[in-house]
């Protein structure tokens, strides 16, 4: 009976070893989940500020220069656009 409870304690001791062992690699893996996302979000961060000074930029290019004209030439002749923001108008040939 002696024999028995002793092989119980090492077999739970065995259990314990290995459960710790698996907590260790885990905290390892989120110590490496964490980092790369604090990686991913300076990323975002980064874009989205970009992101903003770029549409400030466009809005105030809009404001100065107002509509950008492009020719296409075209095997029929040629075609004139406005760019205006997002919007592109064809403009009448004259």
């Amino acid at each position: 009976m002696a024999s028995n409870i002793g092989t119980a304690v090492d077999n739970a001791k065995r259990e314990l070893l290995a459960l710790d062992q698996e907590i260790k690699a885990d905290t390892a893996g989120r110590a490496e989940y964490n980092a790369t996302l604090d990686r991913a979000k300076a990323k975002r961060d980064t874009l989205l500020a970009r992101i903003k000074e770029n549409q400030a930029f466009a809005d105030q290019f809009d404001k100065d220069i107002g509509c950008v004209l492009l020719v296409f030439s075209a095997s029929r002749g040629i075609l004139f656009a406005c760019v205006d923001g997002s919007r592109v108008r064809l403009l009448p040939l004259r």
